[in-house]
């Protein structure tokens, strides 16, 4: 009989979840508007997002640096193995569509 949860190893949830579902979620879009985002673009991105989120009380870290480490457990935990061929900086506004607002319909 094989033990298949004995060698599963398991991701555990991100240490800064609200500044990874930020990042990942206007990473897609930057993605679906066909823009070319670099890996440098995305650490920045998501140390905007952790200030954001820091100063609106959300979700946000003091430690949070956005680093090697991080990004390479960021795009494990997405499935992400490359953006493109391209390093071109796309617009640094960090407000994605949607993100921040809050549904009055709900």
């Amino acid at each position: 009989m094989f033990d298949v949860l004995g060698t599963r190893k398991t991701m555990r949830s991100p240490d800064f979840e609200a500044v990874d579902t930020a990042t990942y979620q206007w990473l897609i879009q930057q993605l679906e508007q066909n823009e070319p985002v670099s890996w440098d673009l995305v650490c920045e991105m998501a140390r905007k997002f952790n200030e954001m989120l820091l100063h609106g009380g959300t979700g946000g870290s003091e430690g949070f640096k956005a680093s090697q480490g991080w990004l390479d457990k960021f795009k494990k935990r997405h499935g992400i193995k490359a953006l493109s061929g391209q390093e071109c900086v796309v617009s640094s506004d960090p407000t994605p569509v949607d993100l921040f607002q809050v549904d009055d319909n709900q």
